[in-house]
């Protein structure tokens, strides 16, 4: 999954133009960019954790990030699991659950489908 990072930091910082939450999907894009979300996230600040994919307000919570940019991405403790950096002080914390793509980002010409974590890795 390093590939991750050197596939999508290119195409950074990528504005956030619309969020879409229902029950088990979780979709983040923008002018050219999508990031698709099935499995469990959670979303962080430097004060521990905002809100997940479990609160019934995240629907509500995730309207506060149309504006902001996609920062950065990063591996979750150098394992197959991404985080990615919202400007305002966020972090987005994906956690790949099952094997038929728990998560795809795509950028311009650049797709990225996520993996299944490790049994015990979150």
């Amino acid at each position: 999954m390093r590939e991750l990072v050197s596939m999508i930091r290119p195409h950074l910082p990528l504005r956030i133009d619309r969020v879409d939450v229902t029950e088990d999907n979780l979709n983040i894009s923008g002018d050219g960019w999508a990031l698709n979300v099935t499995c469990p996230w959670r979303m962080m600040t430097d004060d521990g954790l905002w809100f997940s994919w479990s609160d019934v307000e995240a629907p509500n919570l995730f309207t506060s990030l149309i504006g902001r940019e996609l920062q950065d991405v990063r591996l979750i403790d150098n394992g197959p699991d991404p985080a990615f950096k919202i400007s305002g002080n966020a972090e987005l914390q994906v956690f790949g659950d099952t094997d038929y793509d728990p998560w795809v980002i795509s950028a311009a010409d650049t797709i990225v489908v996520g993996l299944v974590s490790p049994p015990g890795f979150q």
